[in-house]
């Protein structure tokens, strides 16, 4: 016995859920088996009112049909077939009709425990089989759309058809069938769906905020350092300004006593040409 897991998903998923479905076959004497058919009892079955439609009508028609070739033979008389008697005849249509009858319950019973799925946070999950499970999740951000579809034995037994359309191929579409009427199912998927839009949307606006509040934090940052490096800047002009005053000044001091003196001697050499004329 074994179950098969598949993802319908364009994403690898990581919440726990969604985990557990996997490629790969999975023995039913391993420990990862087990858990999943713990994981399993939280899934919800399919309603039982299926059984008016699968079983229930059929087996009324059939046994109509029986009891109107019951009564046939019985009007018609003593009749033979092949050998067999009146009675021999009406035997047979018994026991062909309880084992019909049979076969109908139980084909009805076992695609009744076929079916089963579950409504998650994130996805939807279908489980399909007994001896060999095949079990579809369904995130809901890759649904496209959710309908209900009736026959008119779904009309009589109460119960509708939930077709799932996915973002993808057509074979990626899922069907859940014997859906009561009254659950709601396509109304609640769409509403997860778009409870999963809103926390996304609601998400890329705070990541546009985050990335807004980055942006102005970087240039805030960027000014102060700007500021800073002015500030610095004009700090260096000002020390060099006045290192240029002060040798400026220095070198003002040293050349005006040469200044002085060299006045001196030009004057002394004028009072002696001065005086050297007149000798003359």
């Amino acid at each position: 016995m074994f179950c098969e897991y598949k993802t319908l998903s364009q994403s690898n998923n990581k919440n726990t859920m969604d985990a557990r479905f996997m490629s790969s076959p999975i023995n039913i004497t391993s420990g990862r088996f087990i858990k999943i058919c713990e994981l399993n009892k939280i899934m919800k079955h399919i309603s039982k009112k299926v059984f008016i439609e699968w079983a229930g009508i059929p087996l009324a028609v059939i046994t109509i049909i029986f009891i109107a070739l019951a009564f046939g033979m019985y009007y018609i008389g003593e009749l033979s077939f092949g050998g067999i008697t009146h009675n021999g005849i009406i035997t047979m249509l018994g026991i062909i009709y309880v084992i019909i009858s049979l076969g109908l319950l139980i084909m009805a019973t076992i695609r009744y425990y076929s079916y089963m799925y579950q409504i998650t946070d994130i996805s939807l999950v279908l489980s399909k089989g007994i001896i060999h499970k095949h079990e579809i999740t369904v995130p809901y951000i890759n649904i496209q759309d959710v309908e209900r579809e009736q026959n008119i034995l779904d009309i009589i037994a109460g119960v509708c058809t939930i077709k799932v359309e996915t973002a993808g191929s057509v074979s990626a579409n899922i069907e859940i069938p014997g859906i009561d009427m009254n659950d709601n199912v396509d109304m609640i998927i769409l509403e997860k769906k778009q409870e999963i839009l809103e926390k996304q949307k609601k998400k890329s606006v705070e990541e546009e905020h985050k990335k807004e509040d980055e942006m102005l934090s970087s240039v805030e940052k960027a000014i102060i350092l700007l500021s800073d490096q002015i500030a610095s800047l004009r700090m260096d002009v000002n020390r060099l300004i006045d290192k240029t005053e002060k040798e400026m000044l220095q070198s003002s001091e040293v050349i005006k006593p040469k200044t002085i003196k060299k006045h001196k001697k030009t004057k002394q050499k004028s009072k002696r040409s001065k005086r050297g004329k007149k000798g003359k």
